[in-house]
């Protein structure tokens, strides 16, 4: 089998694992590259906390740090 890469965006830390965190697991567990970006940080707290399951499932993370509340969803 062909190993494969996954993204996984979220708003928020914790976002990704707790909605997606059994679909990290089973492609982590089938050794494919996950990686995570959070795309704001309004809780250090919260990131350090998604940091940790992330590694707990196999995943890499980022957190991106956009004002919480202040992106704009919209075509380019």
């Amino acid at each position: 089998m062909q190993k494969k890469r996954g993204l996984v965006f979220s708003a928020h830390p914790d976002n990704a694992e707790t909605c997606c965190g059994g679909t990290i697991c089973r492609l982590s567990d089938e050794e494919h590259r996950v990686h995570i970006v959070h795309m704001t940080c309004a809780s250090p707290v919260h990131a350090g906390e998604a940091a940790a399951a992330a590694k707990i499932m196999g995943a890499t993370v980022e957190v991106w740090k956009f004002p919480d509340g202040k992106m704009k969803m919209g075509m380019m």
